[in-house]
């Protein structure tokens, strides 16, 4: 089983998510894929940190999540993925030269790889395991003014839907409030 809790900035998508994970197993893992770059992260990293002491085995990984999924998926019912959109910008940006001369070529390239990273976490869940995957909705605003920021909205965007096709169900969160949209919506 695979859902996709979806939702803006401070909707309340995390919360909601290891809520949802609580409920579901006693033993839930948690992979956070952030990087602490400036103390403003390490206050947020620090915050989610506390948030989940207690019955959460912690993962940190930012770059191998399904390389990590494989290593515990037996060792938990559920495990958390929070948050997809971090884990793109941690692939997008791994060695990304930002001077290089064929930028929509290195992120056509960046896309693919991630495409397929995404594609074997999804492929090795079984059915009696349950991943959560928390998600930005990047859509909703201005296009971004600048080439790295427009081929991050893209590749989320286009990530959220590859994930929102293949997962069992969809929850948008917005002002705290989870709302199912799959499996209830008639698919055209």
């Amino acid at each position: 089983m695979i859902t996709l809790i979806i939702g803006g900035a401070r909707s309340g998508k995390s919360t909601y998510a290891e809520k949802y994970c609580l409920v579901k197993s006693a033993n839930p893992a948690y992979i956070a894929t952030a990087q602490i770059y400036d103390s403003e992260m390490a206050d947020r990293v620090k915050k989610h940190r506390d948030r989940r002491m207690g019955v959460w085995s912690n993962y940190e990984e930012p770059y191998n999540i399904s390389l990590l999924i494989e290593k515990i998926i037996n060792s938990h019912d559920v495990i958390l993925l929070d948050c997809l959109t971090i884990y793109i910008t941690n692939l997008m940006l791994k060695d990304y030269d930002y001077d290089e001369k064929n930028q929509e070529l290195v992120m056509e390239e960046k896309e693919r790889l991630i495409y397929e990273e995404v594609g074997k976490i999804l492929k090795i869940i079984p059915q009696n395991k349950e991943l959560v995957i928390v998600s930005n909705e990047v859509g909703l605003g201005i296009v971004p003014d600048n080439f790295l920021a427009r081929a991050f909205r893209d590749i989320s965007g286009r990530m959220n839907q590859f994930i929102g096709e293949e997962c069992d169900q969809v929850i948008l969160t917005t002002a705290g409030i989870p709302i199912k949209i799959k499996p209830d919506l008639e698919r055209l």
